[in-house]
């Protein structure tokens, strides 16, 4: 009996040549956005022995994402970097113990929950507003700053606090740099293939040890102290992460419950922060929309301070923050592997194929977001997002592994921007950095800019 003709997408014939192997390196988003320009919504090149699928179209993306998402699984060359952190977290597990985990750990970002968490938020902003006020003080009302390390050092205060009840405050600046470190080296062990394996006692492998276990004890005193507590007394995450049981009576490990809180640690700290900084220089770019968002949040707070509800009925403010996420996604690279053969757009997906979908790249396809590279907010105001297609715009994925702390996030951006834009004026200091793209979409070489109080 003959076989079937299987149809293959359109891509290089003889696979990934020397020539593109260093530009998708050395460029991954422009190679991202050239492969889709020359090849479509969806192509397919070799690299060594994997067959990669790149989708660029929202229909394709729902495929994988939602409508036939438990074939596609995350055992994929990038979580398996990530777990070298995170271990066997949210962000790296997928079936049973995927959907039981996420279960427990759903109700910490309800809304009733985000609603107590924004005074954690207010409070860790706050103290950055006071960081900022005497730099201005000691520099005579002008100071230059690097955006992104401190918006990097902000987010880690407020994981810390929001989700952990911990005060980071005074260690700050050099847990920031330990967790750069490693995301760093996650990086480093992505795009280089031949790296030697994380065992092998090189120094960058022995100083990613170093840090990751000065971590791990960190981590583990923390639950070492809540279980001796005996019972939850903090009513925050890590509390239902210790005490919580399933129907038998089992709760967590101590290694799950680690994996867990360096998942969650990761995952609120750098992909926020990277989102913010974006957002900064955005709005230094376009002073008409800044413009109008101070007048929104002035008549809107008055000199008070913003709350959890305000921050849902702020248009321009939520339209700032979406435009920005669209431009800058958190989550700029998804990779799934398909367990089993399946066909998106007529074209066959063997089984064990990688499938990546770019966020950064489908938030620019001309289809669906016209003009694509200018910074728009009217996209996102007065329903207009609503006539869009919902896997077109996925800064956070999307389906059922859809990130757990997205209303976290959007929470975190809009008080920050809600509470310190009334209050200080950024502005370029130094031409606009090159993006980036490691874990997330970060400035090459930092975000500099001047520092002045608003009038």
């Amino acid at each position: 009996m003959q076989k079937p003709e299987t149809k293959s997408p359109p891509g290089p014939k003889n696979g990934i040549s020397l020539t593109e192997a260093q530009e998708m390196q050395n460029d991954t988003l422009g190679f991202v956005m050239k492969a889709a320009a020359q090849y479509g919504d969806i192509m397919r090149y070799r690299i060594g022995f994997w067959d990669v699928y790149f989708l660029n179209h929202p229909d394709y993306i729902q495929h994988v994402l939602l409508d036939n998402w438990k074939n596609y699984g995350r055992q994929t060359f990038q979580f398996k970097k990530f777990a070298l952190v995170t271990g066997d977290g949210l962000l790296n597990t997928h079936g049973e113990r995927w959907q039981k985990h996420r279960r427990l750990m759903q109700p910490s970002f309800h809304q009733k929950k985000l609603g107590g968490m924004a005074e954690a938020m207010w409070s860790a902003v706050g103290r950055l507003g006071d960081r900022w006020d005497r730099l201005l003080v000691e520099n005579g009302g002008t100071a230059e700053i690097e955006v992104d390390s401190h918006m990097l050092r902000l987010a880690l205060e407020i994981v810390g606090q929001a989700l952990f009840s911990l005060d980071l405050t005074a260690e700050a600046d050099h847990l920031s740099q330990e967790m750069l470190e490693m995301m760093t080296y996650i990086v480093y062990r992505s795009q280089n293939l031949l790296a030697l394996p994380a065992i092998v006692p090189t120094p960058r492998n022995n100083r990613f040890r170093r840090t990751l276990n000065k971590l791990n004890r960190r981590i583990q005193e923390m639950i070492a102290a809540r279980r001796q507590a005996g019972e939850a007394v903090h009513d925050d995450l890590l509390d239902l992460l210790v005490f919580s049981q399933d129907a038998t009576g089992q709760g967590l490990s101590d290694v799950e419950i680690r994996d867990e809180v360096m998942t969650l640690m990761i995952a609120g700290y750098e992909t926020v922060a990277s989102g913010m900084s974006w957002l900064w220089s955005l709005l230094a770019e376009h002073e008409d929309v800044q413009a109008r968002l101070v007048a929104e949040l002035r008549e809107a707070l008055g000199n008070g301070r913003p709350t959890y509800r305000q921050m849902s009925q702020l248009p321009i403010l939520n339209g700032v923050i979406q435009e920005g996420f669209r431009l800058y996604p958190p989550s700029w690279l998804i990779t799934r592997r398909s367990l089993a053969p399946d066909q998106i757009g007529g074209y066959d997906i063997p089984a064990g194929s990688l499938v990546v979908l770019c966020p950064y790249a489908i938030h620019r396809h001309p289809d669906f977001w016209p003009d694509g590279e200018r910074f728009d907010i009217g996209r996102f105001l007065d329903g207009a997002e609503k006539a869009q297609h919902k896997y077109a715009y996925i800064p956070f994925g999307g389906g059922p592994h859809l990130c757990i702390g997205k209303p976290f996030a959007q929470l975190e951006a809009a008080l920050t921007l809600g509470t310190l834009l009334p209050r200080f004026k950024l502005t370029h200091a130094r031409p606009k950095p090159a993006v980036d793209p490691q874990v997330t979409i970060r400035p090459s070489d930092g975000l500099w800019m001047n520092l002045t109080r608003r009038d």
